[in-house]
């Protein structure tokens, strides 16, 4: 799977090319000189957010970090931009049983804005729970998949699909792939279904605030979506069958790509 998104993200090409690990000729490439200028780069001019969960004193707080201030002039965090791109596909063969389906869907959303968390919900119905569309239809209903789920990415702008299918299944996988994409935009789907979706997202933030390090997370990207987690939750609350319905049709299929396994 990981290796079938890193060639997806490559068709898409930009950052998303970029394996967030490097890649072997890079490593290569790496010396001591190299490290150590890295190092002194990232202590100097890298932007540095503390967050500091717990039963603690702000005022002590803010006095032991005061320090890092004098440490000179720090980058400020770059919100990427829209990107134009023409739809790409891609398969490749290897020695695997199970083949690797993933498709990329472009939505123009800032990810500062109500939509971006609106869009949480569409990816909740789309594939992000047992109950969505391609859980249900694609794996369940027509066992085409042994897995098929979404998952949506603001700050990339993209919204990923996922499955794993035999290979002699891809064309009807995409057909019913972008047949449950149709239903959202026509907006059919249960009332049930989305209030459901809309529960599951908001229990999944409720619980935040039992996990330290979860909550951590969520808060790192608290200034580029400028809610708290009352208001996101209201945001989540107030998405209606309209809101889900108009942003499933900002969906704009980008890139496919099949690694492909077995004899077909």
């Amino acid at each position: 799977m990981r290796f079938a998104q890193q060639r997806l993200q490559e068709l898409l090409g930009g950052e998303l090319a970029i394996p967030s690990l490097g890649t072997l000729d890079q490593l290569e490439h790496v010396t001591p000189r190299t490290l150590f200028e890295a190092y002194e780069s990232m202590i100097r001019h890298d932007r540095v957010d503390v967050y500091v969960v717990g039963d603690v004193n702000r005022e002590q707080v803010t006095d032991a970090f005061a320090p890092l201030e004098g440490l000179g002039e720090r980058l400020v965090r770059e919100y990427p931009q829209p990107v134009d791109r023409e739809f790409q596909r891609l398969e490749e063969h290897q020695a695997i049983n199970q083949s690797k389906l993933h498709l990329a869907y472009q939505v123009d959303i800032d990810p500062r804005s109500e939509d971006a968390v609106r869009m949480q919900v569409v990816n909740g119905l789309f594939g992000g729970f047992p109950h969505s569309k391609l859980f249900m239809n694609v794996r369940e209903k027509e066992s085409l998949a042994y897995y098929a789920a979404s998952q949506y990415s603001s700050l990339s702008r993209m919204l990923f699909v996922y499955a794993g299918i035999d290979a002699s299944n891809q064309a009807k996988t995409e057909a019913i792939i972008a047949d449950q994409l149709a239903d959202l935009q026509a907006g059919t789907f249960e009332d049930e279904t989305l209030e459901q979706t809309k529960a599951m997202l908001y229990h999944q933030r409720r619980q935040l605030g039992d996990n330290p390090r979860q909550l951590i997370a969520w808060m790192s990207g608290s200034d580029i979506r400028p809610f708290s987690l009352d208001e996101e939750m209201a945001i989540i609350e107030r998405t209606s069958r309209q809101d889900v319905a108009a942003l499933a049709n900002r969906l704009t299929l980008q890139a496919v790509y099949c690694l492909k396994g077995g004899t077909a």
